[in-house]
């Protein structure tokens, strides 16, 4: 009974890195073509509010989670950003 159950897990493995590769195939011609079709998690990108809400936490009136609340970003996000911002 294991056997099997070992016999249809590495075939459906098997399946899944395929069509993963496929994929990953397609974007890789687009590319090559010149199309930019985004291959990953997109970058995340500074918003139009973010440099007014830097100020006020610079300023110390807003903290750091009402700041990540406001622009609806995860906490290493945010950070990340801010570094980015402070670069710029």
């Amino acid at each position: 009974m294991l056997s099997v159950f070992a016999a249809l897990y590495q075939l459906e493995r098997e399946n899944t890195l395929q069509r993963q590769r496929e994929g990953i195939n397609l974007v890789l011609e687009d590319r090559k073509k010149g199309l930019d079709r985004p291959y990953g998690r997109p970058p995340a990108v500074l918003s139009e509010t973010f440099a007014g809400n830097y100020k006020l936490w610079m300023g110390g009136k807003l903290t750091a989670v009402e700041f990540m609340k406001k622009e609806n970003l995860p906490r290493t996000t945010f950070y990340r950003l801010v570094k980015r911002y402070e670069k710029q």
